[in-house]
């Protein structure tokens, strides 16, 4: 393999480094942190009760159960899981 990116001209040892970078930002890119983020650019459009209900709502439902996983590691069934669970308990709204 490090035969194969020499080759194409670059140097292995800065291709590995750079892999070992992707992979450690992917981690930093969990469920929470993106959400949080996209929590903060939208809530300047909704009404201030409104963005409230939804942090209180990932806060409480979410972020317990998947907020610590790298966004590349979320699958359907993990997040149909946490709706089933807020579901469950009677909140199909919030669900």
């Amino acid at each position: 393999e490090a035969y194969a990116v020499l080759c194409d001209g670059h140097d292995p040892a800065v291709v590995k480094k750079l892999k070992i970078e992707a992979n450690l930002e992917a981690a930093r890119q969990t469920f929470e942190r993106v959400a949080r983020e996209w929590h903060e650019n939208g809530k300047s459009q909704w009404a201030a009760i409104h963005a409230a209900d939804i942090i209180r709502s990932l806060e409480r439902d979410v972020f317990p159960a998947i907020g610590c996983l790298p966004i590349t590691q979320l699958t359907p069934p993990l997040v149909m899981g946490v709706l089933r669970e807020v579901e469950s308990r009677g909140s199909i709204e919030t669900a």
